[in-house]
């Protein structure tokens, strides 16, 4: 029992189950994306971690998506780095 609610959890499921809306179609987009020019020292940062890009792309804007698994970067759709996330 629930001081509260003066119930027990249990008996209010349902009503909170019917009161609950539906999820939406499309899910959220999670992650993190920036986009930066990338240095001559040929990284990119990510919190505190760097991470290597190719050098052929060096002075270049590219797109860096990272989400809890890995860190991708991508210069005009073209992935030019994929690392796991550390």
């Amino acid at each position: 029992m629930v001081r509260t609610t003066k119930a027990r959890p249990l008996d209010l499921l349902e009503a909170d189950r019917a009161a609950m809306l539906p999820l939406p179609p499309v899910g959220p987009q999670v992650g993190w994306s920036n986009r930066t020019r990338l240095g001559h020292d040929y990284y990119v940062r990510v919190d505190a971690s760097e991470y290597s890009v190719d050098p052929t792309v060096i002075g270049r804007l590219v797109d860096v998506h990272a989400d809890l698994e890995q860190v991708q970067v991508r210069l005009t759709g073209r992935v030019v780095a994929q690392h796991a996330r550390v």
